[in-house]
């Protein structure tokens, strides 16, 4: 089944357009991910089936590669895994090895900081997380994601968006090397990025032994009365002696297109890669339909509005 789903990538269609603020949006029509897009995650349905990422439930010929203390520093053990419905050609899960569910901001901060690990781990590689509301097909199980830094636009964009946003806050370090006399100079900055789609929220460092603590950095944030942290999708990454955390805040699950009928219907449902610039269709009429503005309707509908969004960045401030 994965060989299927990847090699059927090589004829994926796939069309570029061009977003406000000259963001550039692909489009890709990948009917296998039709499983993703359409999955149901309310508790009932959650509830009737069997985790598809527990390793019991897994097929046999899947794969593992653990990811352990041992080995990473992890704080937790993870299975990585092959992801058999791929948007990319190098498309891999990272799975919880026990069962607990797709909250990131629990534990201490602990899955936070494993996940930079594993961004520190493979510099390649941007790692991501897709809250339980937020584009995750499997909100009963811990996971993250991991694709090439290269394939992801708003990662290519990120330099561009990020010159003149609001610093929110700015730390700086002087370290000794043992045993040398000299110092090391380490930067921390926390930013407030308006000229995307949505609003952004980037932590940056250069600093070697960073230990990124998002239970405080979402404070600000409010989340709805029935779930148990605030809706984000979340990207790591190195670029260069930096490691980037960048926070995407939604406001809402799917778009109202997704639940319209007729020709108003678009099965779009996103999660991180497509608040990333990644819109995937599993439909050929959504893919033949959906234009730049749509796009941007979309994004600017699930994302945090700015309004809300710069009363945020003022009490970081």
């Amino acid at each position: 089944m994965a060989r299927r789903n990847f090699d059927a990538l090589a004829s994926v269609e796939m069309r570029s357009v061009t977003g406000p603020g000259g963001m550039t949006f692909r489009i890709q029509h990948n009917p296998a991910r039709a499983v993703s897009t359409g999955a149901k995650v309310d508790a009932a349905t959650l509830s009737k089936r069997p985790c598809f990422l527990c390793l019991k439930n897994r097929p046999e010929e899947q794969m593992v590669w653990p990811l352990g203390v041992a080995e990473d520093g992890l704080m937790a053990c993870y299975h990585l895994l092959v992801n058999p419905f791929p948007i990319f050609s190098r498309h891999f899960t990272v799975a919880l090895a026990d069962h607990a569910p797709q909250l990131i901001s629990g534990d201490a901060c602990a899955k936070a900081r494993d996940m930079v690990l594993l961004a520190q781990r493979f510099p390649g590689m941007a790692v991501f997380y897709n809250g339980p509301h937020c584009g995750a097909s499997a909100p009963d199980h811990f996971h993250f994601q991991g694709v090439l830094k290269k394939d992801v636009p708003l990662i290519a964009q990120h330099q561009r968006l990020r010159i003149g946003s609001q610093v929110l806050r700015h730390n700086c370090k002087l370290e000794e090397k043992k045993d040398f006399g000299t110092f090391c100079y380490y930067e921390e900055s926390f930013r407030y990025i308006d000229k995307y789609t949505c609003p952004l929220f980037a932590f940056e460092s250069n600093h070697p032994q960073l230990t990124f603590d998002l239970k405080e950095e979402i404070k600000p944030f409010a989340k709805a009365t029935n779930e148990n942290e605030p809706k984000f999708n979340i990207f790591a990454w190195r670029e260069n002696d930096r490691l980037i955390v960048l926070l995407i805040p939604r406001s809402k699950h799917r778009p109202d297109c997704f639940f319209a009928e007729g020709e108003a219907q678009l099965l779009v449902s996103p999660g991180a890669l497509d608040m990333a610039g990644i819109l995937v269709t599993a439909r050929p009429e959504d893919f033949e339909r959906i234009t730049a503005d749509k796009v941007g309707d979309i994004i600017r509908e699930v994302g945090l509005p700015f309004d809300q969004a710069e009363a945020i960045a003022q009490k970081y401030k």
